[in-house]
């Protein structure tokens, strides 16, 4: 098996987007403690909360860095380290807002569909539609009702002790399912 702790950011990135899951777990561990220290210095969070916060900014932060960094540019270090700093301000935005939204105020992804903005044309309509049926048609076929329960729950702002208590299980179970659920529609969207 490959040492990949003596790769650089740069060669576990392009291992990465070859779907290298090795390469993905030793760029974790190399982000991991920065996102913790970032997310308590600079937002605060609190200490009950820390795993859920730095698992949505590992997630979204270091993937949205991984997919859309391109060699030739500043260091991978710097560009995660500003996906990922977005990253945590969107999770802090979305955690914030999501608790102060009524259930009654919320709108369906059906809703969504149809309310799309006269600035798109039919067949961007359309292609949009069929993106978001497709999305939830592998939601139903990839995951199982406790994982799509829990990953619309994550999803709405819960926090996986609340997910735990609205499903009736435990911590551990809530964010495994919530990681499950993550790392199946990741691997099936991102495939090539």
């Amino acid at each position: 098996m490959t040492d990949y702790s003596n790769f650089t950011d740069e060669q576990l990135v392009s291992e990465c987007k070859a779907g290298n899951e090795f390469a993905w777990s030793q760029l974790m561990k190399r982000y991991r403690p920065f996102i913790e220290r970032f997310a308590v210095s600079h937002f605060r969070v609190p200490a009950s909360e820390i795993d859920d916060f730095v698992s949505d900014a590992v997630f979204n932060g270091l993937c949205s860095a991984v997919r859309h960094y391109k060699p030739g540019g500043p260091p991978f270090s710097t560009f995660a380290s500003r996906c990922i700093k977005n990253a945590c301000l969107n999770t802090l935005n979305r955690r914030n807002s999501q608790k102060r939204i009524p259930l009654e105020a919320t709108v369906s992804i059906d809703e969504q569909a149809g309310a799309i903005s006269g600035d798109y044309d039919v067949q961007q309509q359309l292609e949009i539609r069929a993106e978001l049926r497709e999305v939830e048609a592998a939601i139903a076929r990839l995951l199982t009702e406790r994982e799509n329960e829990a990953l619309r729950l994550w999803l709405d702002g819960e926090s996986h002790a609340e997910i735990a208590e609205r499903l009736g299980i435990t911590r551990k179970a809530a964010e495994t399912s919530v990681y499950r659920a993550k790392k199946k529609l990741k691997a099936y969207f991102y495939r090539e």
